[in-house]
């Protein structure tokens, strides 16, 4: 029995069975996700290996050459290239197309591990990332103000990063345009000389004091206490206190040769907004996540924090009034 005989003969039922995959098709239409690359997996992982103050050369022999024999015997591998800068080494894993990309990443890093201990003690640990095209950028926020540009990374990084990272289909959230705060120790040549003391002597003392080494359990009874020795600075007037030398059968401490300074790190990027400097953060989505829905999603969150922002004004502006007014 054909479709148009089973038509004639059995219309009403032939009209339910349309409706129901007109039905199923519409709302098939609607779930249909929309990107920029079709969803394929290639399989490439990338070790990126960073090794402070350390010049191409150095980092070609202590750290390329040991990740690259590591993983040359990992099944299904078919090229490795490595390229190694100034305090950075990125290794490039091809393999086979009929390898799983998730299997190959856990017996890279198997492999990576083994050998940890054989690089050089400033070098930090390799980091894997599997390479998946959808996985990119598609939204890119500006923060800009009369704030200081430190104060606005702050908050970029800490608040709207975090924000920005919950929302549905989001993967990662890349701030640039700052950095992180650190304490810098800014020496003085002229008192350090003067102490009799070179730099060693300032790096060693921070090293050797400003640790935090747990230091055994103690029983009370039927309780257990952990012991931890905690010689952590926790402000800066505190690392001025730090003796770092003798001179003249005097202690010397660290604020008597340097400046000590809570500022933000070496910036490596810059952003800028009609000339101003700014911060930028970059949404990207998941590799499987609907970019559409994922930029809705921004755009509606960003709606929010501007709700949010107007009635903080609002109240601010009314504390003051409440302020004057009492005055």
């Amino acid at each position: 029995m054909n479709l148009c005989t089973m038509s004639v003969r059995r219309p009403v039922a032939m009209t339910s069975l349309i409706l129901v995959m007109l039905l199923f098709g519409a709302n098939a239409y609607r779930k249909l996700g929309l990107d920029f690359m079709p969803d394929v997996e290639i399989p490439f992982v990338t070790v990126t290996t960073v090794y402070p103050g350390a010049s191409p050369e150095e980092i070609e022999v202590e750290v390329a050459r040991r990740i690259e024999d590591a993983v040359a015997t990992v099944d299904g591998i078919r090229h490795i290239n490595s390229t190694c800068m100034e305090n950075v080494c990125l290794t490039l894993l091809e393999f086979d197309l009929a390898v799983d990309v998730d299997v190959a990443a856990t017996d890279v890093r198997e492999r990576l591990d083994l050998i940890l201990n054989d690089f050089p003690a400033d070098v930090e640990s390799p980091k894997l990332l599997k390479f998946d095209p959808n996985a990119k950028p598609v939204a890119t926020l500006t923060l800009s103000g009369d704030l200081p540009l430190d104060r606005l990374y702050d908050y970029a990084d800490d608040v709207l990063s975090s924000r920005f990272s919950t929302l549905g289909g989001v993967g990662e959230v890349q701030v640039s345009g700052g950095e992180d705060l650190e304490a810098q120790v800014v020496l003085d040549e002229a008192k350090l000389a003067a102490a009799g003391l070179v730099p060693d002597d300032v790096v060693r003392a921070l090293a050797d004091n400003n640790v935090k080494i747990p230091a055994g359990r103690i029983r009370d009874g039927m309780r257990e206490l952990n012991v931890t020795f905690d010689a952590e600075f926790a402000r800066l007037a505190a690392m001025g206190e730090l003796e770092v030398g003798h001179a003249e059968g005097r202690r010397v401490y660290l604020r008597d040769v340097a400046e000590i300074l809570m500022q933000s790190q070496e910036k490596r990027t810059v952003a800028y907004r009609d000339g101003r400097p700014a911060v930028n953060l970059k949404i990207v989505k998941k590799g499987d996540a609907n970019a559409v829905a994922v930029v809705r999603r921004v755009q509606a969150e960003v709606e929010a924090l501007f709700v949010e922002i107007k009635a903080s004004y609002h109240e601010w502006e009314e504390l003051e009034r409440e302020e004057r007014t009492d005055a």
